[in-house]
């Protein structure tokens, strides 16, 4: 078994049969169930289709070669960027998975791609939501690598979850993209729904392409951003002077100073700027970020920012 573990640092094709893609038609099934948006949603875009007689069959328990599916379909998982001398079958890997098995190829595809599935696992057996939480944690990482800010969120049922999952599930539940119940419980031994297993996966979605948009932006060139310089008394020889950034909409904002230059009566400031990470969460507070240093107050003061 190849064992990756989704670092806390920190498709549905539910293709359950071999039915006609029902892309456009609102299931059955789904009206009154608390992810019918998430899983409408996800129709919408191609990756989950109906059971059967319309129906999405949104209250019943997942299993693994489902789940499986949902991963390769959701993420775009394939084996394009791989070269093999001969077609990898289902077999080559997993003693439980037929080669003509209608999830057969999304095995192979979920293999390769670094997803942690035992070679004896069968596919047929439900999975819990400890379990799906790990295999949606490996997915999104397909995607990343992502940081996560270092907290721990409190569970009320901690002693039920395996150790080897918590990682996955704080992962999920500081992102947002998984939810404790009323009564702060995770449930970890409990079979999955379709419904939840949509739900999560059309949040886990949406924080990746969240994420590829920030680290999108950050890449385009910086516009300047004005930096108020002022200057504070401290004796007749220094002075202490504060760069001020500005009001910004959390910690993840910040500015230093990186050197001092003097030539002749002018001390030349050196400062960079620094925005929020991607993939790590801060909490949404205004700051008014600053910093300061101290010059001699025979110096002329002049700034500049390091790109």
């Amino acid at each position: 078994m190849r064992k990756h573990t989704c670092s806390f640092i920190l498709s549905l094709v539910l293709a359950f049969s071999l039915l006609p893609n029902m892309t456009g038609f609102a299931f059955s099934d789904t009206d009154h169930d608390p992810g019918k948006s998430s899983i409408r949603s996800l129709q919408e875009q191609g990756i989950v289709n109906g059971v059967e007689d319309g129906q999405f069959q949104p209250q019943s328990a997942l299993t693994y070669a489902q789940a499986v599916h949902l991963m390769v379909k959701g993420f775009g998982l394939n084996l394009d960027r791989f070269r093999f001398a001969q077609q990898p079958q289902a077999s080559d890997y997993f003693t439980a998975v037929a080669d003509d098995a209608w999830y057969a190829p999304s095995f192979v595809s979920a293999y390769h791609n670094g997803l942690s599935l035992s070679g004896d696992l069968d596919p047929e057996a439900l999975m819990t939501r400890e379990q799906y939480a790990e295999l949606l944690c490996q997915a999104i990482q397909t995607k990343g690598p992502y940081a996560f800010i270092q907290m721990f969120v409190l569970i009320g049922d901690e002693a039920s979850v395996d150790t080897a999952y918590m990682g996955s599930i704080q992962t999920l539940l500081i992102a947002k993209i998984a939810k404790l119940d009323q009564d702060q419980n995770f449930l970890p031994k409990q079979n999955i729904s379709r419904s939840e297993a949509a739900v999560w996966l059309n949040e886990a979605l949406k924080f990746v392409a969240e994420q590829k948009l920030i680290s999108e932006n950050l890449q385009k060139e910086p516009v300047e951003e004005p930096i108020r310089v002022t200057m504070v008394k401290i004796s007749e020889q220094v002075n202490e002077v504060v760069l001020t950034r500005g009001e910004k909409p959390s910690p993840g904002y910040g500015i230093s100073v990186d050197s001092i230059t003097f030539s002749g009566n002018t001390a030349v400031i050196r400062y960079s700027l620094h925005d929020p990470l991607p993939g790590r969460m801060y909490p949404a507070m205004v700051v008014d970020v600053k910093t300061s240093t101290f010059v001699g107050s025979q110096y002329e003061i002049e700034t500049e920012h390091n790109r």
